[in-house]
């Protein structure tokens, strides 16, 4: 198969905890040709001397320090400066499967789809198992009812560019209004494989900002339901 570029964009904030086990996933993926694209967001702690110690010897790393401008604008600024055929994600507190990257490209390689996402596995503050997520085969009425287009997921940069790319309203649910409007192309798949490492902790933001991300994700339902 051929090797396009792949972007990995990883956001953080005052994360230096779990940022290095997060980037030590990135930079280990089988699939070699990636840009894996930093954005330190008005961070505090030791994030850039994390950092630091990673590109000092792995020019795939761009990292980008900015003052505090938040999840949604540093999302946008990552993908700005990204430059790969495909895109995805990478939180700073979760993992990447090694093959996770090459197992979702190939699944994408015909052009069949604009987006894959995968199953997970669920870890504690210190990586210890919890289970896994139990797994939504993809059909848009589902994913109208529920979020179920969580990562890990790879996609185009030419459909985030089709639907217009992130939107700052979305504060807490951005990803859940991008994956609805991509949804209505048709052309997302589900592969049934847990490729990804999601961190349960107490200063996760699903936890934090609960109610927040519940009120965002049903005006996305709402906006989608009036583009329908």
């Amino acid at each position: 198969m051929a090797w396009p570029k792949i972007s990995l964009i990883l956001t953080t904030h005052n994360r230096d905890r779990y940022l290095g086990q997060a980037l030590r996933s990135a930079v280990n993926q089988t699939y070699r040709n990636l840009q894996i694209v930093i954005i330190a967001d008005g961070c505090t702690d030791s994030t850039m001397e994390v950092l630091e110690g990673y590109g000092h010897y792995d020019d795939r790393i761009d990292v980008c320090a900015t003052e505090r401008i938040g999840r949604v604008q540093s999302l946008i600024l990552g993908h700005e400066l990204s430059t790969g055929e495909l895109v995805g994600w990478l939180d700073d507190d979760d993992l990447l499967a090694p093959n996770a990257v090459e197992v979702t490209a190939a699944t994408l390689s015909d052009g069949a789809f604009d987006l894959v996402y995968t199953d997970r596995y669920l870890i504690g503050p210190h990586g210890e198992p919890k289970g896994q997520n139990l797994p939504h085969q993809y059909t848009y009425k589902g994913l109208m009812g529920q979020f179920i287009t969580k990562h890990f997921r790879l996609f185009t940069r030419a459909i985030y560019e089709e639907v217009g790319g992130l939107d700052p309203l979305f504060t807490y649910a951005m990803d859940y209004d991008l994956c609805l409007r991509v949804g209505e192309h048709l052309g997302i798949y589900h592969l049934p494989s847990p490729l990804y490492y999601y961190r349960i902790h107490e200063g996760q933001i699903s936890q934090v900002h609960r109610q927040a991300q519940a009120r965002k994700s049903q005006l996305a339902r709402s906006k989608a339901v009036e583009r329908y």
